[in-house]
C-alpha cells in the first residue's frame, strides 16, 4: 500500500520508484469494492510496503469507513499490519488495538543481526527504535508475531535468535529466508538450501527441547500440522498459492502474491480497468496456474507434499526466472521433515500422517500441536 520507509534493509526486493507513494483513496475504494464482490466467506487485508506506518492513521480510518460501508458484517473482514517496528508509538498502537488490527513486526533478531540487516538510511541501527515499539506492544499485552529473515548473519547465531525471542516474551515468531541470486550467483548475503535447511532443524531441536505451548514458531507449526495430515496455514505450505492470496500494489496492480509485485509477466492487469474477478481468471492468470501445476508434477508423488504444496513459487522463479524450476528449499525442508518424523514417531504409537486423534499425547508441545 506505500512504497515509502525509513529502512535501507540490505535484503529488501523492493525496488525505487518514482509512481505513487502510497495507494490514493480511489484505490483504496475500488479494491475494498472488487474484494466484497468476490463473496468470499472471510477477506484478510493485510497492510505492508514498504513502511505502512509511514501513512497517517487517517489513511487507515479511511479503510475502515470504506470497509464497513461496503462489507455486510465486520466477520467477513479483517485487517492485519506488517510493520518494521520503528515507527510504534502510544498512539497507533491504541488505535490498532482499538480497531481490532493484527500486528506483525518485522525483527530479524538481537541487535547484532538485526542491525546488520535492516539499516537506517546512512547505515544508522534500528534495534533500539523498533525495540521501544516491541516494549510498548508487550506492556499493552498486544498478541503480535514477529518475522525474522534469515540470511547469512543469521546463522551463526541461530541459538541467540531463538532465545532472544523466547526471553523477551516473544511468543509468536516465524523465519523467512533470504534467497537472491546475482548472474546465477548466491548473493552474498543470502542463505543457501544446506543452511537453511541446518538453521531450522538447530531451531526445531531448540524448540521441543523448551516444550512450551505458548511459543509458536509458525514455520515448524505449519510443518506439523501437514505432517499430521492437517491443512497448513501459511500460503506456501496450505496449497492456496495462486488461489487464496494474491496482491494489489498502491497504483491498483494485481500479482500472485508480494514477492511478485513489479514482474510484468506476472502482473495481471489493474482494478481501476478491470473487475478484480475478471483479472484472477484472464489468460495471464490461468497462464500461471498452468506453469504452478506443471512445476508440481514431480511433487505430486512426495511422500511430503501434504506438508509443503511444492513450496513457495517465487523460490522456484529467483534463480533463473522460471517458476518451472525445482523449490530451491526443498532438499532442506525434506531433511527437516525427517527430522519431525523421527520425533513425532517417539512420541505416537500409531502411524503417520492420522487427521484424527483421539488419545491424550506426551509432551506439552505435541498436546498443543495437536490441539487435543
Amino acid at each position: 500500500m506505500t512504497e515509502d520507509c525509513n529502512l535501507n534493509c540490505r535484503y529488501c526486493y523492493a525496488e525505487e520508484s518514482t509512481k505513487l507513494k502510497l495507494m490514493p483513496d480511489e484505490v483504496v475504494a475500488k479494491l475494498i469494492d472488487e474484494l466484497a464482490a468476490l463473496d468470499e466467506d472471510e477477506v484478510k487485508f493485510i497492510w505492508h510496503g514498504g513502511e505502512p506506518l509511514m501513512a497517517s492513521l487517517s489513511f487507515y480510518e479511511n479503510v475502515l469507513v470504506q470497509q464497513k460501508k461496503t462489507f455486510k458484517t465486520e466477520r467477513r473482514f479483517s485487517n492485519i499490519i506488517q510493520t518494521n517496528g520503528t515507527l510504534l508509538n502510544e498512539e497507533n498502537i491504541s488505535f490498532l488495538t482499538d480497531k481490532h488490527f493484527g500486528v506483525g513486526v518485522s525483527l530479524d533478531g538481537p541487535p547484532a543481526v538485526q542491525n546488520a540487516n535492516r539499516p537506517y538510511f546512512g547505515g544508522l541501527p534500528s534495534f533500539t527504535d523498533v525495540w521501544k515499539g516491541v516494549t510498548l506492544l508487550l506492556e499493552r499485552e498486544v498478541d503480535f508475531g514477529v518475522l525474522a529473515v534469515v540470511t547469512q548473519n543469521s546463522l551463526c547465531q541461530v541459538e541467540q535468535i531463538f532465545d532472544f525471542f523466547v526471553q523477551h516474551n516473544i511468543k509468536t515468531f516465524g523465519f523467512l529466508p533470504y534467497l537472491s541470486f546475482t548472474s546465477g550467483s548466491l548473493h552474498p548475503l543470502a542463505v543457501s538450501a544446506d543452511e537453511y535447511g541446518l538453521f531450522l532443524e538447530k531451531i526445531f531441536k531448540k524448540w521441543v527441547e523448551l516444550d512450551d505451548p505458548n511459543v509458536n514458531i509458525s514455520n515448524l507449526y505449519d510443518c506439523l500440522d501437514g505432517l499430521l495430515g492437517r491443512t497448513p496455514y501459511k500460503c506456501e505450505a496450505s496449497g492456496g498459492c495462486l488461489r487464496c492470496f494474491f496482491a494489489i500494489n498502491q497504483s491498483g496492480d494485481v500479482f500472485p502474491c508480494s514477492r511478485f509485485v513489479g514482474e510484468d509477466a506476472f502482473c495481471y492487469g489493474n482494478i481501476l480497468d478491470q473487475t478484480l474477478n475478471t483479472l484472477l481468471n484472464n489468460s495471464k492468470a490461468q497462464k500461471t496456474k498452468e506453469m504452478r501445476q506443471t512445476a508440481l508434477t514431480e511433487c505430486l508423488e512426495c511422500q511430503w507434499f501434504s506438508a509443503c504444496n511444492g513450496g513457495c513459487l517465487h523460490y522456484r522463479y529467483e534463480k533463473r526466472g522460471s517458476i518451472l524450476d525445482p523449490y530451491y528449499y526443498c532438499d532442506s525442508k525434506k531433511r527437516l521433515f525427517e527430522l519431525m518424523k523421527s520425533w513425532l514417531k517417539e512420541k505416537l504409537p500409531m502411524s503417520l500422517p492420522q487427521k484424527e486423534w483421539s488419545q491424550e499425547l506426551p509432551g506439552n508441545l505435541l498436546n498443543s500441536s495437536l490441539d487435543v
